[in-house]
């Protein structure tokens, strides 16, 4: 899994969202307070809450 910060984040919005995605592969973002998160696509969400 790839990872981040979240000022990267911020900054390139848009082309992120549009990687993870395309490429259906979540993308870490982590914050200077250690409480990372995980974007995903819905698609692969739902994949994930069916098994």
């Amino acid at each position: 899994m790839n990872s981040i910060s979240v000022n990267k984040f911020r900054d390139n919005l848009k082309s992120f969202v549009e990687q993870v995605v395309t490429e259906h592969a979540p993308l870490k973002v982590t914050r200077r307070s250690g409480e990372d998160f995980v974007v995903l696509s819905a698609d692969d969400w739902e994949r994930e809450q069916e098994t």
